[in-house]
């Protein structure tokens, strides 16, 4: 049985998958691809190509690394993302509008909460130096 977090994975590749392709560029995909005619291409279509020859998908961890690595970052997702803090903000703004739907998050994030109430609620009250009568 799959998760929610990997079923809402596997529907934003399917609806990624579904965006309309022109014919020329459904017909590259199929044919072999000189190095001038990627010199030519944005970075949109040089990802369109890559995902697809490598057959990567969007619930794999393994893929994404090895994205990761093809992109310069030998050291995998930890250099990625301490090289990249739009990219920490982007999961950071993805998991804030998916955890209404993943309910063990929700449940996870509440137990942590409540636990950081209780500790500052145990915590004695820290004197200032200023009140120390020595």
């Amino acid at each position: 049985m799959k998760s929610q977090d990997q079923q809402l994975l596997e529907e934003a590749y399917k609806k990624v998958k579904k965006s309309k392709m022109s014919s020329k560029k459904k017909k590259m995909m199929n044919e072999a691809i000189t190095p001038e005619q990627l010199e030519g291409m944005d970075g949109y279509e040089l990802m369109e190509i890559y995902m697809d020859r490598n057959a990567v998908r969007y619930d794999d961890e393994y893929d994404l690394t090895n994205l990761v690595e093809v992109l310069g970052y030998r050291q995998g997702l930890r250099e990625f993302f301490g090289d990249n803090p739009g990219a920490i903000e982007a999961v950071f703004n993805w998991i804030s509008e998916t955890i209404d739907r993943v309910p063990d998050w929700k449940e996870n994030l509440r137990d942590e909460l409540s636990g950081m109430m209780e500790d500052s609620e145990e915590e004695p009250e820290q004197q200032s130096p200023e009140s120390n009568n020595f």
